[in-house]
């Protein structure tokens, strides 16, 4: 099942490809909405905590409706009592999916439901399903997190390794285990015989250090103040190979750029460092010879950084952005840095806009469409990267999303969420990531960022 996911999708300076200065952003078009709308279903936890807060979702009815257009909205009712004389909250919000504070005192059933507002000219309000939420006042013991698993086993010194256990299905939304739980590890070594200990919200940790046994042990805590047991103990040993180790400290921005008349190349730049104990000798290379990367090879002590530069070869406009990686590979280790360029041969007239600044991802996963709008009377080109492996955006032509704009084009895109590949990276569902394009102006612009 897992939780709502939650996205914004911040645009700090979407002028794509030169906006003039002094743009500014025009209203989006709404997409039409039947009358008389349709109700939302409305979910939950099946248990609620008394003092922890949890989250509800429903079914986004609405669609892809802009978010300055207050005539559509949902309104959650929370309320003591089914028939809703007793209501304790009342929020307005254009999300189809909110974080609702702990329980009232004394509480021991909440109900829940959404209303609709929309400019339908009709006197019937559309309301979803009442949801009911029993309010559990006692404290159980949480269960054990079971065996802990670490990768790899045996790390060289002063490399990195993880440290992982069950999280029993938390989280702060429908569909999960036992809720808003906390877990305490507890580390053990001879440099640490009294051992530390330290509270994490996930399901792993990671650990550097010199060679020696580390015997960890984790257990589930309560919100409301009960512990688990702790697990078995997992001894991870650390052994005295030292290795080079490849880092990537500052990635490269997505090029943007009119074609030069001058011939001018555009060119970006990213750095990285040998985070290993061994000096490390790296080679370069591109998968798309229209790129030029420089140096080609270069030595790097340990700690020390190297400052790589990417040149574009193309000088024509592009009809769409092209897509690529840089490849840093010493032995074993290896980075792949991906590398975007979109040329035009003139400037966009309008920044480039999203359609609404939120969206929800619900408890079954489902794909939101947002739109992206060019709100000028010229093409506008611009070259976009999700910066997540979890999070794909589709055109539902089939065709790349972040092709150029034509004139006061409005695109339909669809942000589509791995719920099983987040998981697998973080053991949670809760994280950011950045979709979005730099300007050619000496103002830089942000990615949108989707949280």
């Amino acid at each position: 099942m897992g939780f709502p996911l939650r996205f914004t999708l911040r645009l700090a300076s979407a002028a794509i490809l030169a906006a003039a200065p002094g743009a500014h952003f025009a209203a989006a078009q709404t997409t039409p909405y039947p009358c008389p709308g349709a109700a939302p279903v409305l979910t939950g936890p099946a248990l609620v905590q008394a003092g922890d807060a949890y989250a509800v979702s429903w079914t986004n009815v609405l669609g892809n409706l802009v978010s300055a257009n207050t005539a559509y909205a949902y309104s959650l009712v929370r309320a003591l009592d089914a028939d809703f004389t007793k209501v304790t909250d009342s929020i307005t919000t254009q999300r189809s999916a909110l974080t609702l504070p702990a329980p009232p005192a004394g509480a021991t059933t909440l109900y829940h439901r959404i209303v609709v507002s929309t400019p339908c000219p009709t006197f019937a309000a559309v309301v979803s399903n009442v949801l009911a939420v029993p309010v559990k006042t006692t404290c159980d013991v949480p269960p054990s997190v079971g065996l802990l698993s670490a990768s790899p086993e045996n790390p060289p010194a002063f490399s990195t390794w993880v440290v992982s256990w069950s999280t029993l299905g938390t989280g702060p939304g429908p569909g999960v285990g036992v809720a808003n739980l906390k877990f305490r590890i507890r580390r053990t070594s001879a440099l640490e015989p009294e051992g530390r200990e330290w509270v994490v919200d996930g399901g792993a940790a990671s650990f550097a250090g010199p060679p020696g046994d580390y015997v960890f042990e984790v257990r589930a805590e309560a919100s409301c103040g009960s512990v688990g047991p702790w697990s078995p103990p997992k001894k991870v040993t650390v052994g005295t190979l030292a290795r080079p180790s490849l880092v990537l400290v500052s990635e490269p921005a997505p090029l943007a750029r009119l074609v030069s008349a001058t011939g001018l190349k555009a060119g970006t730049s990213f750095t990285v460092r040998n985070g290993g104990t061994e000096p490390v000798t790296a080679t370069t290379q591109c998968a798309d010879s229209g790129f030029a990367i420089a140096p080609s090879t270069f030595t790097l002590p340990p700690g020390a950084t190297q400052e790589i530069s990417v040149t574009s070869l193309y000088v024509t406009a592009l009809a769409q952005p092209v897509k690529s990686a840089v490849t840093v590979a010493s032995g074993s280790a290896t980075l792949s840095v991906p590398i975007a360029l979109v040329l035009s041969a003139a400037p966009a007239a309008a920044p480039v806009a999203w359609s609404q600044p939120t969206a929800d991802i619900d408890v079954n996963g489902t794909s939101v469409t947002r739109s992206l709008v060019n709100t000028g009377p010229t093409p506008a080109a611009f070259v976009g990267t999700a910066k997540a492996p979890w999070l794909a955006v589709q055109s539902p032509d089939g065709q790349p999303w972040d092709r150029p704009l034509a004139p006061f084009e409005t695109r339909p895109v669809q942000l589509v969420v791995d719920r099983a590949k987040r998981r697998g990276e973080t053991g949670t569902e809760v994280g950011a990531t950045r979709v979005a394009w730099r300007t050619t102006s000496s103002s830089r612009g942000l990615l949108p960022t989707i949280w």
